[in-house]
């Protein structure tokens, strides 16, 4: 039996917001919010962000969540997103909700009612694609400053990490600020207050030597379930470099990989099969030593074994089966 999946990823494109939104439902609560976001950039080009919320509770009932957004444009952009609190408490996310504005709209419940006079800490982590581009003399990060909120905030303070051997650059009389963060180049920016309905973009033009942009075109999957236990499979990856040369790209195939291959147009790219430990990666270097140029695009193909018996599972007596395996795990990395 032979199954076919296509995941197409997004192509880079971006757009500047500027226009004056409609305001969504006013919030039931009385609430004073501070923000600190810091968005890390992998190496690859995706953003993972982290928002810090602080919470106090200014008004005289209980106040049960809060509502943040993102201009509608982005909306396919945002890949993950989860929040915690202080306690480590998963919070509930609802998506969608005030279908009004031009934004979309998440609701973050609290884990409990937050008392009058009480304040309340949480955090947001997500990780958003196609918020980084080409410039004319590097790159550019362009992605909402902080969570769009439906009532002002005390303040956001904002944090953009770059990539090793990146630098940001920043002009004499910006309001943005260049620092050093755990050994990584910053740009930092208060916004104070920052307004209700806010959705002003936060740039950061920078240079790198170790910054790769790809767009991970599309990728396919055949499967195959053979007679003694095990799952052929075969991936196939179309690639675009935006950026520096790439001379060779991790890959982390699913759990229990064996007998795996490179493949290119011109045929094997190895000369005996791999079989990795876990993580299980590999590493495909394309055969030319300058590698994938920027402009260029890549294609290459794994094959690899999978056991049976971790992927597939028997949901009933009478045969019926249910086969899950995750078509990239790279998702931290790849858009």
């Amino acid at each position: 039996m032979k199954t076919k999946l296509i995941a197409v990823a997004l192509i880079l494109i971006f757009s500047a917001m500027g226009a004056a939104p409609a305001h969504a439902q006013t919030p039931p609560q009385q609430l004073t919010i501070e923000i600190s976001r810091t968005a890390s950039i992998g190496i690859w080009g995706v953003v993972h962000i982290q928002d810090n919320f602080t919470v106090h509770n200014s008004g005289t009932s209980p106040a049960t969540y809060i509502d943040f957004g993102i201009p509608n444009a982005y909306r396919r952009n945002v890949l993950y997103i989860s929040s915690t609190d202080s306690r480590g408490k998963t919070l509930p996310i609802d998506e969608n909700v005030n279908q009004t504005g031009g934004f979309y709209w998440f609701r973050v419940h609290f884990a409990n009612p937050l008392s009058p006079n009480s304040t309340y800490r949480f955090i947001v982590t997500s990780t958003v694609a196609d918020v980084i581009t080409t410039a004319p003399n590097g790159l550019l990060y362009n992605f909402t400053a902080a969570p769009i909120l439906t009532q002002d905030a005390v303040e956001a303070n904002v944090t953009l990490l770059g990539a090793v051997g990146s630098s940001f650059a920043v002009a004499p009389n910006s309001t943005y600020s260049q620092t050093r963060v755990a050994g990584f180049p910053a740009l930092v920016k208060q916004y104070k207050p920052w307004k209700a309905y806010s959705n002003e973009n936060f740039l950061g033009p920078y240079l790198t030597v170790s910054q790769y942009l790809v767009d991970l075109r599309s990728v396919e999957r055949d499967i195959i379930i053979r007679n003694d236990g095990t799952l052929s499979i075969r991936d196939t990856y179309e690639l675009h470099n935006y950026a520096i040369p790439i001379t060779s790209i991790t890959i982390t195939l699913p759990d229990g990989a064996t007998n795996v291959m490179a493949y290119d147009i011109v045929g094997a790219m190895w000369s005996v099969p791999l079989n990795p430990a876990s993580p299980y990666q590999v590493t495909v270097a394309p055969r030319y030593s300058e590698g994938v140029r920027g402009g260029e695009d890549f294609t290459f193909i794994l094959t690899y074994d999978l056991p049976q018996s971790e992927y597939i599972k028997q949901l009933d007596w009478w045969g019926n089966f249910n086969l899950t395996i995750p078509m990239v795990n790279n998702r931290d990395d790849f858009a």
